[in-house]
């Protein structure tokens, strides 16, 4: 019985991860704001019924039956809810990260800018004089090995092939922004080179 090989995980594949990231840390963030405007109006709300005076449970009525009760519930269930996404969220990037880390480090790729007038591709320098330093470049298309994948920065780490390290020696890396934070669309496309 012959065992067969499942297939390596493509370039678009690693670009969807990082679009999946991008969106779920959006509605972590809708969630989580969504909680501190639900008990910042509650709490204005609080402050306006006390019209000055030191605020008592007594003036608020009976909590159970009141407006006030089910709007400190609701505030309440949803921070708890912003809080839970919000651990599922890192929990999914730190299970992606892993196994992205695993099928793509060290492959070959091809990265090219979908819109060359984004810039998301940064050419990342290094000499004794002044450190590190990048800046955005011109390329369409960069040839290299991935060195590391980022997730939760929208970051991938390209080390350029031998033959450019050898003609700019103080070319360390090219980092590439793979999903626009705006739109959540790719910037890039990945494949194998």
């Amino acid at each position: 019985m012959k065992h067969h090989a499942q297939p390596k995980r493509t370039g678009q594949q690693l670009v969807a991860d990082y679009q999946t990231v991008m969106v779920s840390s959006s509605a972590i963030d809708a969630a989580a704001y969504e909680a501190e405007r639900s008990e910042n109006e509650l709490m204005q709300y609080l402050a306006s019924t006390s019209s000055g005076n030191y605020l008592q449970p007594g003036d608020l009525g009976n909590p159970d039956e009141s407006s006030i009760g089910r709007a400190s519930l609701d505030a309440h269930v949803k921070r708890v809810q912003a809080q839970q996404l919000q651990a599922l969220n890192h929990e999914q990037i730190r299970q992606l990260s892993a196994l992205d880390k695993q099928d793509f480090i060290g492959r070959q790729v091809i990265i090219e800018q979908l819109d060359p007038s984004r810039k998301c591709i940064e050419l990342l320098w290094f000499d004794t004089q002044n450190g590190y330093r990048s800046n955005p470049t011109n390329k369409r298309r960069i040839y290299g090995i991935i060195e590391d994948v980022l997730l939760d920065k929208n970051i991938l780490l390209i080390k350029p092939r031998l033959r450019n390290r050898l003609l700019t020696s103080n070319l360390q890396g090219y980092v590439v922004y793979v999903i626009d934070p705006v739109s959540a669309q790719p910037l890039v496309s990945c494949s194998a080179a």
